[in-house]
């Protein structure tokens, strides 16, 4: 090296100047996500709300679908008969 040194820098030991500007840059980051995870999870909650309700109402209308059928084979029996 010939008695020429190179400027040697040891990050671990130099202080973070800047923590304002990062702070800041963590805290606009962390809005950001709260802001598009906020929505994501109302949606979820509402989709899980109506897919509970749309079941029920499926369950209720396969009831009311086989009542039907079952008057329906009643009324054909009873037309046989007469």
């Amino acid at each position: 090296m010939n008695g020429i040194r190179g400027i040697r820098i040891n990050l671990a030991s130099e202080p973070l100047k800047n923590t304002r500007f990062f702070r800041a840059l963590m805290a606009l980051l962390l809005v950001a996500l709260a802001g598009v995870l906020l929505p994501t999870v109302v949606l979820s909650v509402r989709q899980q709300i109506r897919a509970v309700r749309l079941g029920k109402e499926a369950a209720s209308l396969r009831e009311s679908v086989s009542a039907a059928r079952e008057e329906s084979g009643r009324l054909e029996a009873r037309g046989k008969e007469l």
